[in-house]
Parts: structure tokens; sequence; C-alpha cells
């Protein structure tokens, strides 16, 4: 028997795999998006910074680093980060149970990117995409949870080297 977690990810697995089969136009069409199914829209930056401070003072979903303010742009800094990109198909969600859009560390958040433009728009990343922020037990796909975590220590090297003395590399 299946949760109503694990069904929420077929769901939108369904969706992403609609996105990479019917093409663009059929896409627009089924799902009402206009011209263009990434735009974004001009209100959103209100909602964005909701979610940003409510994750300032939070464990990172990944990591678990204590996120700080944005302004700061240090490595764990807080940054809004759809689970599944707009890109492959993810929705701007920011409110249930598990919401597409949720706060996350700058560090996670590049690394999370780079899997994505690594490994491509595969059913598979985005079930890891999902998986690793929202299924805590579930094993992630070896490949790119090693790629990721190479990914994430480059990140908070190279952001750390920026601004020295910050303490921005110490964890909750």
């Amino acid at each position: 028997m299946r949760s109503k977690h694990s069904n929420h990810l077929l769901e939108e697995l369904v969706y992403v795999a609609d996105f990479q089969s019917m093409g663009r136009k059929a896409f627009s069409k089924k799902y009402g998006y206009g011209k263009d199914p990434v735009r974004r829209k001009s209100g959103q930056g209100v909602w964005m910074k909701s979610i940003r401070q409510a994750g300032v003072g939070q464990p990172c979903p990944t990591c678990y680093v204590r996120m700080r303010p944005s302004y700061l742009q240090l490595p764990n800094s807080v940054t809004v980060e759809h689970v599944i990109p707009l890109c492959m198909g993810g929705k701007n969600i920011k409110n249930g149970v598990k919401p597409n859009c949720v706060p996350m560390c700058d560090a996670c958040n590049k690394a999370r990117n780079d899997v994505m433009m690594k490994f491509g728009k595969k059913l598979s990343v985005v079930k890891f995409l999902w998986e690793q922020v929202w299924e805590d037990e579930a094993p992630l796909h070896p490949t790119y949870e090693a790629f990721f975590n190479r990914q994430l220590r480059y990140h908070q090297r190279a952001e750390y080297k920026k601004n020295p003395g910050t303490g921005s590399g110490a964890k909750a």
C-alpha cells in the first residue's frame, strides 16, 4: 500500500514525464500555461521573500546546516529552491505537506543545480531531487549523491574563500 506522500511523488513524476514527452506547446496547452511554462509572475518576489525569511535559523533540508540571512551571501545563506525545477515541469507550490518551493542553503541549491546540469532532465534525476528533500529513509541514487556531495564541498569552500572569517563553515 502506498502512502499519500509517495502518491504525491508519482503525480509529480507523471507531470514531468508529460513535460518531457509532449513538447512545449502541447504541455502548455494541457496544463494551462502561456507561451513559456517557466515564466515567472510579477508578484513572485513577495512569497519568495517570505520563504527565505521563514528559513533563517532553520536547518537546510539536505545538509542540515543552520541557514543565515540571504543578504550575507554565504554558502549557508538561505535561498528558495524548487525541489523539482520549473524547467523539469515543477510547479510554484509553496504551501501544503510537501511544497515544491522550500528554503535551502545556497551551497546545496548550487550543488543540486549542478546535478541537474550534469545528468540532464531524466526522471531518475527528478526522483533523486525529490527524495533528497522529502524522503528521509529513501536510499538515494549513489552516482547522483556522490556528485552532489562533491559539488556541495566545492561550493562551501569556494564561497568561504570569498568571505573569509565569516564562520560560515560551521554546522548547526
